[in-house]
């Protein structure tokens, strides 16, 4: 896994924000894998075009980086406890509903 201490240090929206664009990223149904800059337009209608694509890239890489954790507690080399802790202490913002999400979702990933 590769270091995320790049995007930690770029953090620079309040975590409801970036909770929310990473809510969006997690969403199942007919908003699965759609891009989600006009969604946050019309939640935070004062955020600028680049600051959406900050917030974008942030979520993904949440997400992304969190998987990966799951595919090493597939691999037995940590537990879902430990990814769970780790997933926290990297991004001490991250709700728990999106902590939950992002659970379900890594291990779904990891063992399909």
């Amino acid at each position: 896994m590769q270091p995320i201490d790049h995007i930690k240090a770029s953090f620079s929206h309040p975590d409801d924000i970036l909770n929310y664009a990473l809510s969006l990223h997690l969403e199942w149904g007919e908003n699965f894998g759609k891009p989600i800059h006009e969604r946050m337009k019309q939640q935070y209608p004062h955020l600028w075009p680049q600051e959406i694509e900050q917030l974008d890239s942030q979520a993904k890489a949440i997400k992304y980086d969190s998987f990966r954790l799951f595919e090493q507690e597939l691999d037995g080399k940590i537990t879902e406890l430990e990814v769970r802790r780790r997933i926290k202490e990297q991004f001490p913002g991250i709700s728990q509903d999106n902590i939950n999400r992002l659970s379900t979702q890594g291990m779904y990933y990891a063992r399909r």
